[in-house]
């Protein structure tokens, strides 16, 4: 954000005499500059108008500036917490919650959301083609780390992934397992897209039940059919048998048009994603059936960790009303309710951690701007909730809707607005806002160190039946910083969506396609049709002479869509390939062993740095020196580089420039080295 700044100490006079001096510089014939003179009338008028401007714009600063950004597109960067993946160490099944805590040098991180842990780890594993036969076949997850490809080198539909667990996983629980993708040589893919669920494959997960293979439900894959690291979220509609004292899965491709086979270094149905969070309180509404008693019971141990103390609302049309007797026993909360109008009673459960510090409960004073200061300033906006009482001993309470400010908010709107810079909690003054007149509740509320919370790779973590081990650092997160925190919110940019007018824009656009691993791209106008762009495409696994992927040619066109001008067609194609042919004779230095070596991987890193782009040409002169000057290089006698190709223009010293489509690519290098001296 640019600095902005209003000069506080000038007055009418000051500006005034500022302006006076500046007269000579423009006008030198203007000398009278009494007050009688019009033109000093009129500056003075000016000068008071801008101190009025000034008065103005001071009396809401940050508001202002608040209301200008938003104005720009730019939105405020709030706490963000931090997030690593854990293995736990136990092999018993565990369910986490979301308030579940782990610690590190006084650091808690807690699971996204409550989620069940599967008790046994994986002790064998293969892939098996459609045909049945073996492409090869693993024992432990030690072995498992050097990389196997999942499916085979050349995945096809039928091919089948199969994993021997040594413990069962339960008919009806919803589970995770987590597969680590190793990257490709060839570059990094880009992120699939949030709604993106099948790319390049499809397939399901099986689990065998002592009789046959029966269908396991996929309810969330953030690998993408395994073309990148994550958990698979599932769960067995059926209980599975042991054969040969394992319990077995298996994944089966129904169509495979992979354009990298996956490689598999981990499957792991005891890691957990963690948040460097803190639950001060938290809350879920429960659905129950109504009784014909009356009388209702809550486990709260199927929802939260067990808590120091909780609180419980019905809902009603009217809003929340609060229970004023119920009765805990261990991890069971019981009341009594005769209302019997619903077949189903909605209460709202409220939680509160045992050694929270944060008051959660006020008392409203029924005056406008009430401010609430939670003594924390790393409470998270985004994750807290505050139930208001309609009236004064009403007992009847509402959620009240989080603001980034009270401007546009009208008279009776329930609102609330919390400064995470400042850790105040905010209300209306009847204009903007409504006033709180009853009881206020604090019912979610989540504090994070930004990143200040990250931990690094490889160490332990805490908790109540163990330890757990993360395998890679802590990831993201965002802090407030100090500058943050005396100028109000730090505002940033929006992710531009981004628009394709120029060439450059879509180049710039498909290397940006999600899910896909472009490596180049390179956009042409068409010349014998107008408004068309064609978009020369280089993909991972590409194969030279082969077209471009049907599924990258797909999500290219899907990604462009919305972003190319209304008009404007496309045509996708994949590269023209130059082989080039490089022989070389020379004498070296005969202490140089390793000379042919060093030149080899010369003339490499020369064709990669300075040929590796669409239409790249060649400069003997400039090769020619780039050998000569090696340490080993006594004399070269011949220096000849060949190019294959339509469209190539060659020069006389055998330089030579590609066509703006083509790509080369070292088919044959020959070194042949005569004698030296010393």
């Amino acid at each position: 954000m640019l600095p902005i700044e209003f000069p506080e100490d000038e007055d009418f006079n000051t500006i005034r005499e500022k302006a006076v001096l500046r007269i000579a510089d423009y006008q030198k014939e203007w000398t009278n500059y009494n007050t009688a003179d019009t033109g000093i009338a009129l500056l003075e008028l000016l000068a008071w108008m801008q101190e009025m401007q000034m008065f103005y714009l001071e009396q809401g600063y940050m508001e202002n500036i608040h209301l200008f950004q938003e104005l720009l597109g730019m939105e405020p960067e709030l706490l963000e917490p931090a997030s690593v993946t854990v293995s736990l160490e136990n092999e018993h099944e565990e369910m986490l919650h979301s308030n579940t805590g782990f610690y590190r040098d006084m650091i808690c991180y807690e699971p996204i959301q409550t989620e069940i842990v599967g008790a046994g780890k994986l002790h064998k594993c293969y892939a098996q083609t459609a045909k049945g036969d073996l492409l090869w076949h693993c024992t432990g997850s030690r072995e498992l780390q050097r990389g196997v490809w999942m499916f085979g080198e050349d995945p096809a539909a039928g091919d089948c992934f199969y994993m021997g667990f040594q413990a069962s996983f339960h008919a009806g629980r919803r589970y995770s397992l987590y597969f680590e993708i190793l990257p490709s040589k060839e570059g990094r893919r880009n992120p699939p897209g949030q709604e993106t669920r099948e790319l390049f494959s499809r397939y399901r997960m099986e689990c065998w039940n002592g009789i046959q293979w029966c269908r396991c439900k996929v309810l969330k894959d953030e690998t993408v059919g395994f073309i990148q690291s994550g958990f698979v979220e599932w769960m067995p509609e059926q209980d599975q048998e042991k054969v040969e004292e394992l319990y077995w899965l298996r994944l089966q491709l129904l169509s495979s048009q992979y354009d990298l086979p996956p490689r598999l270094a981990v499957v792991d149905p005891r890691r957990v994603r963690l948040l460097q969070k803190e639950t001060i309180a938290a809350s879920i509404e429960i659905l129950l059936p109504v009784s014909s008693a009356g009388t209702y019971c809550i486990h709260i141990d199927e929802y939260f960790e067990t808590p120091a103390d909780l609180d419980l609302f019905i809902k009603r049309k009217d809003g929340y009303r609060r229970i004023r007797q119920w009765r805990r026993t261990n991890h069971l909360a019981e009341f009594t309710y005769e209302e019997r109008t619903q077949p189903f009673l909605t209460v709202l459960l409220v939680v509160h951690r045992e050694d929270q510090k944060i008051p959660l409960e006020w008392e409203a004073t029924g005056f406008p701007n009430q401010n609430i200061c939670l003594e924390d300033d790393h409470v998270m906006s985004r994750r807290l909730q505050v139930l208001v009482e309609e009236e004064k001993d009403s007992g009847i309470y509402r959620f009240w809707e989080p603001v980034l400010h009270f401007y546009g908010c009208g008279a009776d709107k329930a609102c609330y607005c919390y400064q995470e810079t400042t850790g105040i909690l905010q209300f209306g003054n009847g204009i903007h806002g409504r006033i709180p007149e009853g009881r206020i509740l604090i019912t979610d509320c989540i504090r994070t160190s930004g990143a200040e919370g990250r931990i690094k790779e490889g160490k332990e973590l805490f908790w109540k039946h163990g330890t757990a081990y993360n395998p890679h650092a802590a990831q993201g997160g965002h802090s407030i910083t100090g500058t943050e925190r005396t100028g109000g919110f730090f505002w940033k940019q929006k992710r531009d969506s981004g628009r394709a007018v120029t060439l450059e824009d879509y180049e710039r656009l498909v290397m940006q396609t999600p899910g896909l691993l472009i490596k180049r791209v390179r956009a042409v106008s068409t010349r014998d049709q107008e408004n068309c762009v064609t978009l020369i495409v280089e993909g991972g696994g590409m194969k030279r002479g082969r077209k471009l992927h049907p599924v990258y040619r797909r999500e290219i066109c899907r990604w462009l869509e919305e972003k190319r001008l209304m008009g404007t067609r496309l045509r996708l194609d994949a590269p023209d390939y130059i082989p080039i042919r490089i022989r070389i004779e020379l004498r070296v230095y005969e202490r140089y062993q390793r000379a042919e070596q060093w030149i080899r991987e010369a003339l490499e890193d020369y064709i990669s740095e300075f040929m590796g782009g669409f239409g790249a040409g060649l400069n003997y002169s400039h090769l020619y020196g780039t050998l000569d000057s090696l340490g080993c290089v006594r004399e070269i006698s011949t220096l000849s580089v060949q190019a294959v190709g339509k469209g190539i223009h060659f020069m006389d010293d055998g330089s030579f420039q590609l066509p703006e489509r083509a790509l080369v690519f070292v088919e044959d290098i020959q070194i042949h080295i005569a004698g030296g001296g010393r």
